[in-house]
């Protein structure tokens, strides 16, 4: 490292007079945007702002939280064969943790499902019913009676 003695530097003086005499140069001028393109940005952002939102909002009233926002009510039925004798049927919706079990005779009941177009599944013994029901919140919907058929399988 080569030394340098303090007089070799400039000034104080010097370097505020070479800053004075060359400013900085000036900026550019921004690009102008036409309108449309300007219109059509805005467009874009409120469209993807506005799905967040519906996406958020879905995702809430999904959740725990917002199905207690939303209520509960309950299914009531009852599962038969063929028949017509009562079985133990599972009771569930597809996706969730929600279940119950049909007594022996075959009354059951679903309780505290979320407000709103629900599918529910009747099964027995590998045979199963979707059946879309609309819960609405504090009520009860009854089925009515789900017949469980068994098809014969070809030898």
């Amino acid at each position: 490292m080569t030394k340098k003695n303090i007089s070799e530097f400039p000034s104080l003086a010097e370097v505020q007079e070479k800053v004075e005499n060359n400013p900085l140069p000036e900026a550019p001028e921004p690009k102008k945007v036409n309108k449309t393109t300007r219109w059509l940005a805005r467009w874009l952002i409120a469209a993807l702002a506005l799905i967040v939102l519906s996406l958020t909002a879905f995702r809430y009233l999904r959740s725990p939280s917002g199905q207690l926002l939303l209520g509960s009510g309950s299914v009531t039925g009852l599962a038969v064969n063929t028949n017509q004798q009562p079985v133990a049927a599972e009771v569930f919706i597809p996706g969730s943790d929600y279940f119950a079990q049909a007594g022996a005779d075959g009354l059951f009941e679903l309780g505290n499902i979320p407000a709103g177009v629900q599918s529910v599944v009747v099964a027995f013994d590998g045979i199963g019913h979707e059946i879309q029901v609309e819960i609405e919140a504090g009520k009860t919907v009854n089925i009515g009676t789900i017949k469980l058929e068994t098809t014969q399988v070809p030898p």
